[in-house]
Parts: C-alpha cells; sequence; structure tokens
C-alpha cells in the first residue's frame, strides 16, 4: 500500500543521502520516498527496466501506482522489470526506501546512493550481470572461458539464437571471435601474446558479446 505525504516532497539530487542531514540522529529508523515523471513510447517486443546501482537498504518500486518490483540488500546493484506498467506518455515512478538500525558496522547511509538507469533491451537479452569471465594463462597467452545468462521470449528456444563474443585489445583491434549457438552460450577463446596489466602499463581488453538471431546480424 502506498502511503505518504504528498506536501512532503522537495527537490533533490540522486545519489541522494537523508541520513547525514541528521548529524544529531544519524542512525535512527526513517522512511524516504523518491519520485520521479518520465515521459515514454513503449516499444512493442521491447523490455524496460530500472537499474540501481545502490539503494539502502530495503527498497520497493512502484510505476503508475503499481508494485513493480523489491530489492532488500542494500550493496549491491539491482534491475527492476517495469515493462507491465509503463505506458505511452508520461508515467510515475516511486522508490520507498526502509532504514531500520542497527544493521551494519560501518556508516551506511539512507536512500538512493548511486545513480540509476532507465535501460531498454529487446525481446531477447543478456541476463543483467549475466555475462561471466575467467582467464588462466597458458602457454603463448591467456585463455578466457566466457559464458552467458539468457533471457528468452516465452515459446522460443535457445536454438533460435546464437551468441558472438569477440575481444578487442587497446586499439580496438579484434584479437579473439567465436560464434556459438545459445543453446550452451559457453566458450573459450585464446589471446595470443596478450599485454598483462600493471600500474605502469595499464593495458586493458575489451570484451564484446552479442545475442542474434540464428542466421542474421542482431536481435
Amino acid at each position: 500500500m502506498i502511503t505518504y505525504e504528498e506536501n512532503a516532497f522537495y527537490e533533490v539530487v540522486v545519489p541522494h543521502d537523508w541520513m547525514i542531514g541528521q548529524a544529531e540522529n544519524l542512525y535512527e529508523d526513517s522512511v524516504g520516498w523518491y519520485r520521479n515523471r518520465i515521459e515514454l513510447n513503449p516499444k512493442a517486443q521491447r523490455n524496460y527496466f530500472l537499474r540501481f546501482e545502490g539503494v539502502y537498504m530495503d527498497c520497493t518500486v512502484f510505476v503508475n501506482g503499481q508494485q513493480a518490483g523489491e530489492w532488500k540488500y542494500g550493496y549491491t546493484t539491482f534491475e527492476v522489470n517495469i515493462t507491465p506498467f509503463v505506458r505511452q506518455g508520461e508515467n510515475e515512478i516511486l522508490v520507498m526506501v526502509v532504514h531500520q538500525c542497527p544493521n551494519s558496522r560501518w556508516y551506511t547511509g539512507a536512500g538512493i546512493y548511486r545513480p540509476v538507469w532507465l535501460v531498454e533491451k529487446e525481446s531477447a537479452y543478456f541476463a543483467a550481470d549475466g555475462i561471466y569471465i575467467h582467464t588462466e594463462k597458458i602457454s603463448g597467452g591467456y585463455r578466457a572461458e566466457i559464458s552467458a545468462e539468457l533471457v528468452l521470449p516465452e515459446g522460443e528456444s535457445a536454438a533460435d539464437y546464437q551468441v558472438s563474443y569477440q575481444v578487442f585489445d587497446k586499439e580496438k583491434k579484434v584479437v579473439a571471435e567465436a560464434v556459438i549457438s545459445a543453446e550452451n552460450a559457453a566458450t573459450d577463446l585464446v589471446v595470443e601474446n596478450a599485454e598483462e596489466w600493471s600500474v605502469k602499463t595499464p593495458y586493458l581488453y575489451e570484451l564484446r558479446a552479442e545475442l542474434m538471431r540464428a542466421g542474421s546480424r542482431k536481435t
């Protein structure tokens, strides 16, 4: 049930911590509400998410008066699928954050303490933070074990899709790549004579993953 005082809202900038403004009582139990209104033109066969990089602590998200999701751990990034609740035109987003003490050894703050993003995805997509990489040094280079967690539309099979992996060097040159069936979206890629990262030479490689319909370039 949504219960808040309409005239109690005031403008803040996210990231935001309401606790630090109460220096005489930093650890009191409290509830905060955030509200934003966004214009949307929802497209068919698309999914819409709110990605919160950090909210402390117990969080419930409402879209146009309906509960869209909740998250109970204040230290991790999470996404809420708002696709069933959005509509053409203006959409109201409400986030209720509950802070209760005691809950941590350290000062935690209270509120939306990291950025929030509106994310649009295709009908088939990689799960949030669902690409996994493990690297191992081998003779002549490095082997990267890569796997991905996929979310597909109801009624569709992973056999209808394929996954492309490409590793780019610092100059954006492809140094390893593979295209595999999405039925087992895991493979090994080898980067020969790989440059190793160090404080003096912070060399970085980039992995690009694409989910495609079988026989096509992109979904």
